[in-house]
C-alpha cells in the first residue's frame, strides 16, 4: 500500500458514519440523544485497497427537543458516565442554561455535540487526522449545537495514571496533556475552568477549514 504522507490526503481519507435512532414513541431520556459511530478509512487510489486508519465516535444531545418535551436534562445526560460528568460542568442544574465554567458569556442553550473518543492507527499519525475528524464530524451534525465538547486524553496513558510512580513518568505525561491543550486549542476549543473539558464556541465562531 502507498505512503498516506505521499498522497492527496484529502482525496485518499475518509469516514463513514453510522448511528442509530429508535422508532419507539415513548421518548425516554435516553432517546434525545443520538450516538454517532464514524470509521475512518484511508483508500489508496493505485492499489485500490482500502484499510482503517481510525475511529471517532460523538454523541449529539438534543438539548431543545428534550426541553419541548419537558425532559429533565440530568435524566437525559444520564444516558452514560462520560455524559453526566460532563452535564455537571457545563450546565448549571436547575436552571436550564450553560454554567459560569464557560470562558464565553450568554451562549444560548441549544443542542450540543460531545466528541467521546477520537483515535488514530499509529501510521496515520502525525499528519492532522484527528483533528480533520473532529472538524468534519462537527460540520457534518453540529450545526444546531451551541458547544462542541471533547475531554482530551494522551491514549498511551489510558488506563495507566494511577500507576504512574516515578517522577520522570510524570513530568512526560504532564507535557503529554500540555501538548494536548496546544493541539485542541490550535482549532479554538478552550479548557473549561477547574475540569478537564475542553469546549468549542460553534454558536460565535466557525471552525477553521480542512488543513493537511
Amino acid at each position: 500500500m502507498s505512503d498516506p504522507n505521499d498522497l492527496d490526503k484529502c482525496e485518499c481519507f475518509e469516514i463513514e458514519f453510522k448511528s442509530e435512532v429508535s422508532l419507539d414513541n415513548c421518548e425516554e431520556p435516553e432517546d434525545f440523544v443520538t450516538k454517532i459511530d464514524g470509521s475512518i478509512y484511508f483508500s489508496d487510489e493505485f492499489t485500490e485497497k482500502r484499510e482503517k486508519a481510525g475511529k471517532i465516535e460523538a454523541s449529539y444531545i438534543h438539548i431543545i427537543q428534550a426541553l419541548n418535551n419537558k425532559q429533565d436534562l440530568y435524566e437525559v445526560f444520564d444516558s452514560s458516565q462520560t455524559l453526566l460528568d460532563c452535564y455537571e460542568i457545563i450546565l448549571d442544574d436547575g436552571y436550564e442554561c450553560f454554567s459560569s465554567a464557560l470562558p464565553w458569556k450568554d451562549i444560548p442553550l441549544r443542542d450540543l455535540l460531545y466528541i467521546d473518543t477520537v483515535e488514530i492507527e499509529k501510521k496515520y499519525r502525525g499528519n492532522n487526522l484527528g483533528k480533520n475528524a473532529v472538524i468534519k464530524t462537527a460540520k457534518t451534525y453540529g450545526s444546531g449545537c451551541s458547544l462542541i465538547i471533547l475531554k482530551p486524553f494522551p491514549i498511551q496513558y489510558s488506563g495507566k495514571v494511577g500507576q504512574i510512580k516515578k517522577q520522570q513518568e510524570k513530568i512526560k505525561m504532564k507535557k503529554a496533556f500540555a501538548d494536548l491543550k496546544r493541539y485542541w486549542g490550535e482549532l479554538g476549543f478552550k479548557q473549561l475552568q477547574g475540569a478537564e473539558y475542553f469546549a468549542f464556541n460553534s454558536y460565535d465562531y466557525d471552525l477553521p477549514p480542512l488543513t493537511w
